[in-house]
């Protein structure tokens, strides 16, 4: 019987992580997307970076990251119009 252990992950491998975006005003849709990253911080990043040129936007500002998660998310359904429409100060109509 081997005694070998499964050697720890090099710092340079990738992982796939799942990145939740939406505007930083709080209106519009949400934008999801799976990323390749080396750390959940360099995920935030990527999904950001990805959201913003998915969107056209020039500003990491107005791009604010809601959520990640490890590994990919197949997401069936999603339906987020109730929240494009709101006269609430924050923004968010579908909390």
């Amino acid at each position: 019987m081997s005694s070998k252990k499964n050697p720890a992950p090099a710092e340079s491998e990738t992982k796939e992580y799942t990145v939740w975006c939406r505007g930083s005003d709080g209106r519009g849709t949400i934008w999801i997307e799976s990323v390749e990253a080396t750390s959940p911080d360099a995920a935030k990043e990527a999904g950001r970076a990805r959201c913003m040129e998915d969107w056209g936007e020039d500003d990491p500002a107005e791009v604010q990251v809601l959520g990640l998660a490890e590994g990919g998310v197949h997401i069936l359904e999603w339906d987020d119009a109730a929240c494009l429409v709101t006269n609430e100060p924050s923004g968010v109509g579908c909390g």
